[in-house]
């Protein structure tokens, strides 16, 4: 590849051309000191891209052995390495990008620390060649663990080639195959921020190629990229603060009922730099749930002076810290929402019919959110999405009832019964509605509760908040729609909800991610109540194969040690060959003293490891599976309807609860006028006044 005709020098920044590697200063080292290791082949490659986008290319060809588990290889037509460079080049704490702090910054590259390489070359074997456009001959330079070599090559192109061999020792077919998707993923999202420059990723096969066409405009580049005829697009700019931004997507579409929406894949970059920012991804999903709308993909460019931006805020720099990101985030948000309301206003008005508006968002997020009983197994699936339940519906027949109960006067509160950790089951019941009395006595228990929330949140919360609760006619929790929603604040032109469930699912699953290894266990003291994997995977897939039960069952046996601060089970295996039989799930974590999620969602959730769990992979599984333990604690807790003769237990919930609620789910900063911008676009509803 290295004579390939096809690849041209680019026109290099002399800029770029007259940098050397220098060791930094030990002041410089202290302070930007990250220890990056590089845990997955796409963490290289990601690297190694930057830094050939670093070196001004044009071309940047991508090809990886067994997802970039064996080899990794990235040729560049870029600036080229200088001959002199051969002896400090992958040194750590050698880096050409940035000489003090203060260049931090103000940095203009991706790289600056000169860890990446370093650590590659610790870990593996690092091998270089490059040449310089002014330069008749180039270098090749070999870097392993404490070793190094080069030597002067003749008849090479213009640019550099990176060889990254014996990385990573061990690996699975299921981790070759996941690290092929997100390297696909990653190269895509690097050309969608470059026009013109031309990409390939072979894993071998051509698992991506830049679109070839010729356009300097973005949406048309972007579109082509993702395989859409065209993209919305809409460009945002501030002077206080100073930031541009643009956001692109493919075609918004309406949620039909009884589906659910398709999970949007975000991109952002900041100053080209492709990171995550949570805030921005969770105000444009925020902002389409509150149409009642979706899209595969969006797109996002931020643009602020780097003087604005801090990119030293994570080993991968995957995160960064923007000042005023609040004021930006306002800013988007206001414009992005008037994108949406337009969407609205111009949308056809279906044909009334029984249902309310409100009851018209009640049964579609429950239609999004409600899982059925249908389970399947599919054996070419991935093993985590073979566990996971289709949505269920509400039947027009339901969505009528709800909707005739609303126009009579009174609302039926559905009290789900639960399975319970000791066996025991709660007695569903429903609220008569002409049980007066009844309701009077739920409804007291909430006003009563409201001081207290009230002044809570006074103590705690800003001026914008204050302003909005001084302005309503009247404040008050009040059992609405199908029993899981509750009113918050009733304002003078608009009613605005809390859905319990989901916040409590949220919260229960943050505090599952941050908190689950130092949670006391709860161990099931009778043998006879453990819990069998096995019965648990061949009750959800009758059809299972011995093969894929032994399979899961080795899996989870390989798992223990990685789990054993989060979840105790036992293997039973036979002593003749020492084949697994049997895994038993014997202890688990508790939320709060007494309640623990009930024994068979773990398991289940147990049964769905795909990989063995080690101590470096913990982490990435736990966060995969606290929403799914989170729904369970959910579903056993349910704080969304209290009996009226238990109003102890309701404020004991309350004042567990108030909190996190509190401090998370109603900062004042997130307060609009007519919507709220929330990390969980299920957990509110906001509707006009008539």
């Amino acid at each position: 590849m290295e004579d390939d005709p096809s690849i041209s020098p680019p026109p290099i920044d002399p800029l770029i051309i007259t940098r050397r590697i220098r060791p930094l200063a030990a002041e410089v080292v202290q302070k930007i000191a990250a220890g990056e290791v590089i845990h997955l082949p796409v963490n290289a490659v990601k690297e190694l891209i930057e830094n050939a986008l670093d070196a001004g290319s044009t071309h940047i060809i991508i090809v990886v052995k067994d997802g970039g588990y064996k080899e990794i290889m990235i040729r560049d037509n870029g600036c080229g390495i200088h001959p002199d460079d051969a002896d400090v080049i992958a040194n750590r704490f050698h880096s050409s990008k940035i000489r003090s702090v203060n260049d931090v910054y103000n940095i203009q590259t991706f790289g600056f620390r000169g860890e990446a390489l370093s650590s590659m070359a610790v870990s593996g074997k690092l091998t270089i060649v490059s040449r310089k456009a002014d330069s008749d001959v180039g270098v090749r330079i070999v870097v392993s663990g404490g070793t190094r070599t080069h030597t002067p090559e003749h008849g090479l192109d213009p640019g550099t080639t990176m060889v990254v061999t014996d990385l990573f020792q061990t690996y699975s077919p299921s981790e070759v195959k996941a690290s092929v998707y997100r390297l696909t993923s990653l190269v895509s999202r690097y050309s969608m921020a470059n026009i013109g420059i031309k990409f390939i990723l072979n894993t071998p096969s051509a698992a991506f190629k830049s679109p070839r066409i010729e356009t300097t405009e973005k949406a048309i580049w972007i579109a082509a990229v993702l395989g859409v005829p065209k993209v919305f697009e809409e460009h945002i700019s501030s002077k206080h603060p100073s930031f541009k931004a643009e956001i692109y997507g493919t075609p918004l579409r309406e949620i039909k009922p009884n589906t659910r929406s398709s999970k949007l894949n975000f991109t952002c970059f900041v100053n080209k730099r492709l990171v995550t920012v949570v805030a921005l991804e969770a105000l444009i999903k925020s902002h389409l749930e509150r149409g009642v709308l979706t899209c595969d993909s969006v797109v996002a460019f931020l643009t602020v002076d780097p003087s604005m931006l801090d990119v030293h805020v994570s080993p991968t720099k995957e995160f960064v810290t923007l000042r005023n990101s609040e004021s930006v985030m306002e800013v988007i948000s206001e414009s992005f929402g008037k994108v949406i309301d337009e969407r609205l206003e111009n949308a056809p008005q279906p044909k009334p019919t029984k249902s309310t508006s409100n009851l018209n968002f009640f049964a579609s997020q429950r239609a999004t959110t409600a899982p059925s009983q249908k389970q399947r197994f599919d054996p070419n699936q991935s093993l985590m999405d073979s566990f996971l339940d289709d949505s269920g519906a509400m039947t027009q027949e339901q969505m009528d009832d709800e909707a005739d109960a609303v126009e009579n006067g009174f609302e039926k509160l559905d009290v789900a019964s639960q399975e319970t950790t000791n066996g025991a089951e709660a007695d569903s019941s429903f609220i008569d509605p002409d049980a007066d009395s009844d309701i009077v006595k739920a409804r007291r228990i909430l006003t009563n509760l409201t001081p207290a929330l009230l002044e809570s949140l006074e103590a705690e919360t800003d001026a914008i908040w204050l302003e909005k609760l001084r302005d309503a006619v009247e404040v008050k929790l009040e059992v609405r729609g199908d029993g899981q929603w509750l009113m918050l604040l009733n304002h003078d032109s608009h009613f605005i909800f809390v859905l319990f469930d989901a916040v409590l699912q949220d919260y229960f699953k943050q505090k599952i991610i941050r908190n689950i290894g130092n949670l006391p266990f709860r161990e099931l003291q009778n043998q006879e109540l453990t819990i069998s994997i096995r019965d648990v995977i061949t009750g959800i897939a009758s059809d299972a194969p011995e093969e894929f039960i032994a399979h899961k069952l080795r899996i989870i046996k390989a798992s223990a040690d990685g789990l054993k601060q989060y979840f105790n089970v036992e293997v039973f295996q036979s002593d003749e060959n020492m084949v697994v039989e049997d895994v038993f799930l014997v202890a688990a974590p508790q939320l709060h003293t007494g309640q623990s999620v009930p024994w068979s969602n773990i398991a289940t959730v147990l049964a769905t490891i795909p990989t063995p769990i080690t101590a470096e992979n913990t982490v990435y599984w736990i966060q995969d599976v606290a929403n799914r333990l989170a729904g369970a604690y959910v579903a056993e807790l349910h704080y969304a309807v209290y009996d009226p003769n238990s109003q102890d237990e309701a404020v004991a919930r309350w004042t567990r609860f108030l909190p996190t609620f509190k401090s998370t789910y109603l900062p004042g900063a997130v307060m609009r006028e007519n919507s709220f911008s929330y990390p969980n676009a299920k957990m509110y509803a906001v509707f006009e006044r008539c």
